[in-house]
């Protein structure tokens, strides 16, 4: 199932709307790769030092989006600025911690290569 599919199974749920973000739920017990092979442009794969089957988190910084999946739970925040948007980005890196894209073992020891997340900010970083 592609992404923008996936996201038009998400309702608003009444009262989960405030002035800084619309906030959409659904449960849907899927894996997270289903969403990590169907990216379409604009969103960002988030990688968090918790990844796994049962979570993930993306980013769509031109739209203002933040969407999580953990354990059958997702989450689409709509953001209302910008400067809303990158304070949770901000929040989200001091939670998840850096996200590691692979580690090498060789003769010299482990080194571990991270995401920049520069790109991920509406405004920069």
């Amino acid at each position: 199932m592609t992404l923008t599919k996936r996201l038009q199974w998400l309702k608003l749920l009444p009262g989960r709307e405030n002035r800084s973000a619309k906030i959409y739920e659904r449960f849907d017990n899927a894996s997270r790769y289903e969403i990590d092979f169907s990216l379409t442009p604009g969103w960002l794969q988030y990688d968090t030092d918790q990844d796994a089957d049962y979570f993930g988190a993306w980013v769509n910084p031109s739209d203002l989006l933040i969407l999580t999946y953990c354990e059958g739970d997702w989450e689409l925040v709509v953001y209302q600025s910008p400067i809303l948007y990158d304070d949770q980005l901000t929040h989200m890196g001091e939670y998840y911690g850096a996200g590691h894209i692979a580690k090498v073992l060789d003769e010299s020891g482990i080194t571990t290569y991270r995401q920049d997340r520069a790109e991920f900010f509406a405004r920069g970083a």
